[in-house]
């Protein structure tokens, strides 16, 4: 994921909310860490990754577990559909 995010970054493609995202000082520090063991990207690419990932594997286990259509019944394609929606317009990948 965050070679994704960091190849779509490098090209300029990241363009919505998320080209002007300001990460907390802690989290800055932390990503920058990361950097320095090796990680390729710069801080927010880092966040961006795992932000996504997080999301993806959130809806991914709700629904394996059943607990989506618990809540959802029979939207759960809809939500799925609207949550990456609204991921790829935040990333102005649009």
């Amino acid at each position: 994921m965050q070679g994704v995010i960091g190849e779509v970054h490098l090209a300029g493609k990241i363009t919505g909310d998320a080209s002007a995202l300001q990460l907390p000082t802690n989290l800055e520090v932390q990503y920058e860490a990361l950097k320095k063991m090796g990680m390729p990207y710069i801080p927010v690419v880092t966040h961006l990754a795992l932000s996504t990932w997080s999301m993806i594997h959130g809806m991914t286990s709700l629904f394996l577990y059943g607990y989506s259509t618990g809540f959802l019944g029979g939207q759960v394609e809809m939500f799925v559909d609207f949550e990456i929606e609204k991921m790829i317009r935040f990333l102005g990948l649009e």
